[in-house]
């Protein structure tokens, strides 16, 4: 990929003399962005279905003509491994379906130091009493995990969701 741009956090220090979230934009002359996904379905019974999924990124950078000793890496906060997974269970009472899923990260490149792998799970009950509506409860981080996708910003705790769609 030519003419990628990206946020320079560190030229910021130098250049700003303010670091993040301060950031310089910039021009890098060259970015490579190499990966694969694959992802499959499975239905071993009626009413079950199983999802995997799992993606590999790997990334090479060309340096900046602004700040060739400070380029800065897109690839950070990009896992070189996710995994994703969800088994749904359908008609446990009659239409409805209640499903378990659960996504995993590597470690990762932070701006200025890793940011630990992780695992969340989360879970979600659909029923529809009547046609055209539909109630939704999920609970998200379902083990109340302390986890980060940027560093120093942790992500919720165990919380709650409930909603309610109506079609006209």
């Amino acid at each position: 990929m030519r003419d990628f741009i990206v946020s320079n956090f560190e030229a910021a220090k130098d250049v700003l003399g303010q670091s993040f979230p301060y950031r310089i934009v910039e021009n890098l002359n060259r970015y490579r962005l190499n990966g694969a996904e694959i992802s499959g379905n499975w239905n071993p019974l009626k009413t079950i279905s199983i999802h995997a999924g799992y993606t590999y990124q790997d990334s090479e950078v060309s340096d900046s003509q602004f700040t060739p000793d400070k380029t800065p890496d897109p690839s950070v906060l990009i896992p070189k491994h996710k995994f994703t997974a969800a088994v749904t269970k359908k008609e446990v009472i009659e239409n409805d379906s209640l499903t378990l899923s659960g996504i995993f990260y590597s470690k990762r490149k932070g701006y200025e130091e890793k940011v630990p792998g992780f695992g969340v799970f989360n879970v979600s009950y659909f029923i529809s009493p009547v046609k055209n509506v539909t109630f939704n409860l999920q609970i998200n981080n379902l083990f109340d995990k302390k986890y980060f996708y940027i560093e120093n910003y942790e992500m919720p705790g165990r919380n709650y969701l409930l909603s309610m769609k109506v079609i006209f």
